[in-house]
């Protein structure tokens, strides 16, 4: 009992201390003007303000500055510069705009975000829908995240919480694409590693030898 407690201590440390352990004296972050240095085609006269500005936005245009900084920033720099607890609150949304191409990057600051947010060895999925969860659903979610392919009873008796509770969270996080069942168990739904916020559709037109040519751009990026 008094180990299922210790690790229920180191599980739920909060994420301002986490932060202050993972990016504090323990990373030597870059000075900003060698930030804006390591991020190709970004003007050398942001401000800081204005880069954060722009980054919270959350544009998906593949030449902006979001999308240069999680190409080629490093990504303890990244988080340094837009605030620890601002990139906690903000990751699951932002992250939807990163086009295909930059997915293998946009993996390891879904590692980071895991570290920083919840204390998980294991990956959690950084959905738009984490900032809805209460702190319950929270628990669930992790537990599994931690410990993958178990039945509600396992969580349940885990967690020292009751039968109808878990099996209310893990109906949302199911229906949320938190998580997936098979056989009765449950298990991280890989659905948030290929999660992209949907793209318009927008069609343009070009004369081309005389002729009006329309090409349409597709929501595939």
């Amino acid at each position: 009992m008094h180990q299922k407690q210790a690790e229920n201590v180191l599980q739920w440390i909060p994420a301002t201390q986490n932060a202050r352990f993972l990016l504090g004296e323990c990373v030597e972050c870059k000075a900003w003007p060698d930030f804006l240095h390591s991020m190709e085609g970004v003007s050398l006269s942001l401000t800081p303000e204005e880069w954060r500005a722009h980054i919270l936005k959350g544009e998906a245009d593949e030449d902006g500055l979001f999308v240069k900084a999680i190409a080629s920033a490093r990504r303890e720099d990244f988080v340094y510069w837009l605030g620890q607890e601002t990139f906690i609150d903000s990751w699951p949304l932002l992250r939807g705009v990163c086009p295909r191409k930059i997915f293998g990057r946009r993996k390891s600051f879904d590692q980071l975000w895991t570290s920083l947010a919840t204390s998980s060895r294991l990956p959690v999925p950084p959905l738009p829908a984490w900032s809805t969860l209460s702190s319950l659903e929270r628990r669930v979610l992790i537990c599994v995240c931690n410990a993958p392919q178990h039945e509600e009873s396992w969580i349940s008796s885990r967690l020292l919480l009751s039968a109808d509770l878990v099996h209310q969270a893990l109906r949302k996080l199911v229906d949320l694409h938190f998580l997936v069942e098979n056989a009765a168990l449950f298990s991280p739904d890989p659905f948030y590693t290929t999660y992209q916020v949907p793209r318009p559709v927008s069609a343009q037109s070009f004369l081309v030898d005389g002729e009006v040519r329309t090409f349409v751009n597709s929501a595939d990026w």
